[in-house]
């Protein structure tokens, strides 16, 4: 970077960046005088020096996770696995950071801010350790973060670490509200995605929302952006880049019309080009659907009745 040049590890960020939306490397690089109380022109500087340290973290401790989300696999997701394993297909390695490995990455006494990621992170003991440790540390002005999938139930031990920590908000995966968010983050129910919202708000718990778009969700957008903004709930839009067949483009052409027709047809404009690779996609996503929906004895005409509709299924 120092030189100019795009690591490809960086590549999702670019895409979001080239496309036009705002992205997370960008949205760290305006926070970094409120976590690390300097500047971006003055973290260049330090690191040409080779003076920078490690204060901000993202973590991904565990693949254990509750859910089976559509554009999900075992990979991310030991709920996955299972489902996989019930229908006698290939199955990825579970996989998890011990607590006491932490400790030779992790630096406990002057983090500025950890994010948990997943799996679902409270599901992870290895999470809570880390907590731990910043207590230990006397480091509870460190913001902690978790971006979670909302169904959390958090025990009592859970809740007393958490309240040790004066900067804390958690991050809810949500693509979309009612029988959608369930279908799309099937198993899981939608009023326990509410209840938590609502009792974070009386923790005084900052709350956000990390909003994956597909062409599953395209159709419900605006509805669900009127869902945040009703609630005062700062979002981040995530379009899918991969599995390619459930990027926002992979619909046919006639649906896309359709789409840009409709009130609200300005609002996802940017997602409605077309190409020849989103027809061939698309015959993908139709048999993807089929196949999970078998796997998990669901219907997605049950869920997702308009877009079955808009799609002639």
């Amino acid at each position: 970077m120092l030189q100019g040049q795009r690591p490809k590890s960086c590549s999702k960020c670019w895409a979001l960046e080239d496309a036009g939306i705002r992205s997370d490397r960008q949205i760290k690089n305006e926070t970094l005088n409120f976590f690390n109380e300097t500047y971006l022109e003055q973290l260049i500087e330090e690191c040409k020096q080779g003076n920078n340290k490690i204060s901000q973290y993202k973590i991904d401790s565990s693949n254990t996770c509750n859910a089976a989300c559509t554009i999900c696999g075992g990979g991310p997701s030991s709920t996955w696995n299972k489902l996989l394993e019930k229908n006698n297909l290939p199955i990825q390695k579970n996989w998890q950071i011990l607590p006491e490995q932490t400790t030779d990455w992790v630096d406990y006494a002057h983090a500025t801010s950890i994010i948990f990621r997943g799996g679902e992170p409270f599901l992870s003991e290895t999470n809570f350790y880390i907590l731990e440790q910043l207590i230990v540390h006397n480091n509870t002005d460190c913001h902690v973060s978790f971006v979670t999938n909302g169904s959390f139930k958090l025990s009592k031990y859970q809740k007393e670490i958490l309240s040790k920590f004066q900067h804390l908000d958690f991050c809810f995966s949500v693509d979309g509200i009612g029988s959608v968010f369930e279908y799309l983050r099937w198993p899981l129910k939608w009023s326990d995605i509410e209840n938590n919202i609502s009792w974070c708000r009386l923790q005084n718990i900052g709350i956000g929302v990390s909003y994956t778009l597909t062409n599953m969700n395209l159709l419900y957008h605006t509805q669900t952006i009127k869902w945040f903004q009703h609630r005062n709930i700062n979002y981040l839009i995530n379009p899918v880049y991969w599995p390619t067949h459930f990027r926002p483009q992979s619909l046919p052409a006639d649906v896309k019309q359709q789409l840009a027709q409709r009130p609200d047809g300005d609002a996802i404009q940017s997602w409605l080009t077309h190409s020849p690779t989103d027809d061939e996609q698309y015959k993908k996503f139709q048999k993807e659907i089929i196949k999970q929906d078998g796997m998990k004895n669901i219907s997605i005409r049950d869920h997702l009745p308009e877009l079955v509709e808009l799609l002639k299924w």
